[in-house]
C-alpha cells in the first residue's frame, strides 16, 4: 500500500510541491534581515520603478523610457500583485509559490523522458538547488521567466506527437510572454518552428500549418509589444539588444556582463552620443554595428571569446549580476543545507544527456531550450542569471545521470561504471576548470552593500563598507565616489572633499565625483569651484540624467553670483533634458529677478502642472495671479496650496488679501483669523 502511494504521481507532485515551498520559506524567513531584503538596487529597483508607472496609469511606460532596459511581462505582473495589495514580502511569498510549481513542472518534464523514480529525482533536485531558492527571493524576472518556458515545454511534451491546432496556439502565446519577459529568448523561435513541423504527424501540408500556426499566434500576442517599443524607441526590439550584443561582443569582453554602474558605464553609454547617434534606435544599431565591426576586424580573437564564454556556460562558478548571491552565503550560512548547486548537478547532467541519448522529439525538447540559452550566453554574456533559465531541463538529465549511477553501481557492471565514472570525471573536470572566479566577479560587493546603507541613511556603516572596499580596490574611483557622498551626508566636508577630489584624480572622466564636488562646493558658497566643478561633469557626460542636475546646479551657481542671465539659461537647459517642478520654481526666482512676471508666472504654472501638491509654487502663482487681477485663477492657486498645506500662514494670509479684494469681507475674515491663529501656535510658514 505505501509503495503505491510513493509511486502515485499526485503524491510525487504534492511531496515535492510541499517540499520545495517548505524550504522556500525558510529561506525568506532567515534573510529577512539582509540589507537587500528590503532595500532594492539595481535590476530589482528598476523593475520595481516600472510597476510603479504603471500603476499610476503610465501602460506604456513612456517616463520611464530610460529605464526600460528589461522585458515588461514582470513589471506588469508586479504591479498587477501590488494593484491588489501585495506588500514586498507578499510577493516574495508569491514567487516561493511560483517557485515551488517550477519544481512540479520539472517533474511533469522528465516524466516525458524517463521512467519513475527519475521524475521525482529530477523534481527533489529542483526543490533543494541553492540558485533556484536564492532567485525565487529576489524581485527580478528570473521565476517568472523560467516557469513560462517550463510550462512551454510541458504544453509541447504533453501533445508530441499528436501536435493539435490549440496546442500550437498555446505554445505561440507561451513563447510571446517568455519573450516579453526575457528578449533574447527570441532565439527559441526558429528552434521550436522547426520542432513541430519535424514533430507533428500527418503530410506536410498539416505540418505547415501547424507551424504558421504557432508563428501568427507569436507574432500577434508580441505586436502590441513591437508596436510599443517602434513607438517609444524607434526599434520593434528594444535597442538594448545591440548594447548587450556589445558589451559580449567587443576587443575588452570577457564574456560576462562586465561593465557596472559608474564611470566604466558612463563611457560605454556616451560611445554613440560621441559620434553623434542620440536616438535609441540610432544607439542600438551603432552598438550592434561595433560588434560585428570587431568579429570582421579579429575573428580569430572573436572565436577565443566564444570558447570563453562556452567554458563560462558550464562552469561551476555562479558569476554575480544584479544580485550579490556572496553575501547571502556568508551571511546564510544554512544555504549549505542546500546540497545541490551547479558545479555538482551539471557534470550528472551532461552524462546523462550522453548516456540516454536518442533521437525522439520527446528527448530534444528540452535539449533545445539548453541549446538557445546556449547560444543567448555566445551571443550575449554569460553570468549565473542569464543561464539559470537552462537548469530545469538540465536537472532533469542529472536526475537520470545520478539515477544510472546508482542503478550502475547496484548491478556491479564494472565495465559499463568504469565508462560512466570516465565520462563523469570528464564533465567535472570541464565544469571545474578554465575560469578563475576573481577574474570575472566584477559586482563589487562593497559598493553595492555600501549604497544600501546610504538609501537606509546608515552612513557610519556605509563609510566603513566604502573604505573596507578600497582595501580591496584602492583604485576604484566609484568607491572613492561613494565614500565621499558618505562623509557628505555626515557633514565630514574636508574627507567628503578629499573623497571626491581622489575619485576624479584616478579617473578624471568620471562625471559623478565632478557633479558631487560641484553641490559640496555649492554648499560652502565657493561658487567658482562649483562651476568648474559642474562644467566639468557636464562635458565628461552630457546624457539627460546628469545633465539635468548639473545644469540645475549650475543655475543656482549663477543665482547666487547674481548672474540672472546665465541663471536662466543654465536652468533651462536644464528643462530641456528633463522637465521638474522644482527646476521650473528655481527658473520662476530668476525670472523675477529680471522682472519677467509672464515668463514666471508660466514657469510656476508648469511646476504646478508637473507637481499640484508643490506647495510653494501654488502660493507664489496665487500672489502673482492676484497682482495681475486674476483673482479667480489666484483663489484656486491658494485654495490648492492650503488643501496640500493647510499649516501654510502665508498662504491663508494672502487668501485673506484676495478675499478682501473680491468684496467677500467675512471670507477675508476668516482667512486672516486662521492665518493670526498658526502663527500664534507657532506652526505653519
Amino acid at each position: 500500500m505505501l509503495q503505491t502511494i510513493i509511486h502515485s504521481t499526485k503524491f510525487q507532485i504534492l511531496s515535492i510541491f510541499l517540499l520545495a515551498l517548505v524550504l522556500r520559506l525558510f529561506y525568506l524567513a532567515a534573510i529577512r534581515d539582509v540589507p537587500y531584503f528590503h532595500t532594492l538596487v539595481i535590476d530589482a529597483f528598476e523593475y520595481d520603478h516600472l510597476a510603479t508607472q504603471i500603476l499610476r496609469g503610465n501602460w506604456l511606460l513612456d517616463p520611464a523610457v530610460d529605464m526600460y532596459v528589461h522585458g515588461p511581462l514582470y513589471p506588469y505582473l508586479l504591479a498587477l500583485l501590488k494593484g491588489i495589495g501585495f506588500s514586498h514580502l507578499g510577493i516574495l511569498l508569491f514567487q516561493a509559490v511560483l517557485g515551488a510549481l517550477i519544481c512540479v513542472l520539472i517533474h511533469r518534464v522528465a516524466s516525458y523522458l524517463f521512467p519513475h523514480p527519475i521524475p521525482l529525482v529530477a523534481g527533489l533536485l529542483a526543490a533543494g538547488y541553492w540558485p533556484f531558492v536564492f532567485y525565487n527571493g529576489q524581485l527580478l524576472a528570473t521565476t517568472l521567466v523560467i516557469l513560462v518556458g517550463l510550462g512551454l515545454a510541458v504544453l509541447l511534451l504533453h501533445y508530441a506527437p499528436k501536435l493539435t491546432y490549440g496546442s500550437a496556439v498555446g505554445a505561440g502565446i507561451l513563447l510571446g510572454l517568455l519573450v516579453m519577459g526575457r528578449s533574447n529568448t527570441l532565439l527559441l523561435m526558429p528552434l521550436l518552428l522547426g520542432w513541430i513541423y519535424l514533430t507533428a504527424s500527418g503530410l506536410p501540408k498539416r505540418r505547415v500549418t501547424l507551424a504558421l500556426a504557432f508563428a501568427l499566434t507569436f507574432f500577434l500576442i508580441l505586436l502590441p509589444f513591437f508596436l510599443r517599443n517602434y513607438q517609444i524607441q524607434g526599434t520593434p526590439i528594444p535597442f538594448q539588444g545591440g548594447f548587450s550584443f556589445y558589451i559580449g561582443t567587443n576587443p575588452e569582453a570577457d564574456g560576462t556582463p562586465y561593465v557596472r554602474q559608474g564611470a566604466q558605464f558612463q563611457r560605454l553609454e556616451l560611445m554613440p552620443l560621441h559620434q553623434g547617434f542620440d536616438t535609441p534606435a540610432a544607439k542600438g544599431a551603432f552598438y550592434t554595428a561595433e560588434g560585428l565591426r570587431f568579429i570582421y576586424r579579429d575573428p580569430l580573437a572573436y572565436l577565443q571569446l566564444l570558447y570563453r564564454k562556452f567554458r563560462l556556460f558550464w562552469n561551476a562558478f555562479e558569476i554575480p549580476v544584479s544580485a550579490d548571491l556572496r553575501y547571502y552565503e556568508t551571511h546564510f550560512p544554512l544555504y549549505r543545507l542546500f546540497l545541490l548547486s551547479f558545479g555538482l548537478a551539471v557534470p550528472f547532467a551532461l552524462v546523462g544527456i550522453l548516456w540516454h541519448w536518442r533521437w525522439t522529439s520527446a528527448y530534444t525538447l528540452p535539449l533545445l531550450f539548453v541549446l538557445a540559452y546556449l547560444c543567448t550566453g555566445l551571443l550575449f554574456s554569460v553570468c549565473a542569471r542569464y543561464r539559470l533559465p537552462a537548469l530545469p531541463f538540465l536537472l532533469v538529465f542529472a536526475a537520470a545521470g545520478i539515477w544510472r549511477l546508482k542503478e550502475l553501481l547496484t548491478a556491479r557492471a564494472a565495465s559499463r561504471l568504469g565508462v560512466f565514472l570516465l565520462l563523469l570525471t570528464a564533465a567535472f573536470v570541464l565544469v571545474h576548470t578554465g575560469v578563475s572566479p576573481k577574474q570575472v566577479d566584477h559586482l563589487r560587493s562593497p559598493w553595492l552593500l555600501g549604497h544600501t546603507q546610504l538609501r537606509n541613511k546608515q552612513y557610519d556603516q556605509a563609510v566603513q563598507t566604502f573604505t573596507h572596499g578600497l582595501a580591496q580596490f584602492p583604485d576604484d574611483s566609484d568607491l572613492y565616489n561613494s565614500l565621499g557622498v558618505a562623509y557628505q551626508y555626515l557633514g565630514e566636508s574636508d574627507e567628503a572633499e578629499a573623497a571626491f577630489l581622489r575619485a576624479v584624480e584616478l579617473v578624471p572622466d568620471h562625471a559623478k565625483p565632478w557633479f558631487n564636488l560641484g553641490k559640496l562646493y555649492l554648499s560652502q558658497r565657493r561658487l567658482e569651484q562649483a562651476r568648474h566643478a559642474f562644467a566639468q561633469s557636464l562635458k565628461h557626460d552630457p546624457r539627460p540624467a546628469n545633465a539635468h542636475p548639473a545644469y540645475h546646479n549650475l543655475g543656482y551657481v549663477f543665482f547666487f553670483q547674481k548672474d540672472f542671465q546665465q541663471a536662466r539659461q543654465a536652468f533651462e537647459r536644464a528643462l530641456h533634458n528633463r522637465e521638474t517642478a522644482q527646476t521650473y520654481y528655481s527658473l520662476s526666482h530668476v525670472l523675477a529677478n529680471l522682472n519677467l512676471t509672464d515668463e514666471q508666472i508660466h514657469a510656476l504654472e508648469q511646476a504646478a502642472r508637473l507637481k499640484p501638491d508643490f506647495v510653494p509654487a501654488q502660493r507664489n502663482l496665487g500672489v502673482l495671479y492676484m497682482q495681475r487681477g486674476s483673482y479667480e485663477a489666484a483663489e484656486r492657486s491658494l485654495l490648492q496650496a492650503i488643501k496640500y498645506d493647510a499649516q501654510s500662514i502665508t498662504a491663508h494670509r494672502n487668501l485673506g488679501v484676495l478675499y478682501e479684494k473680491m468684496g467677500r469681507t467675512e471670507q477675508a475674515r476668516l482667512a486672516r483669523a486662521r492665518a493670526d491663529q498658526l502663527q500664534r501656535s507657532g506652526a505653519g510658514h
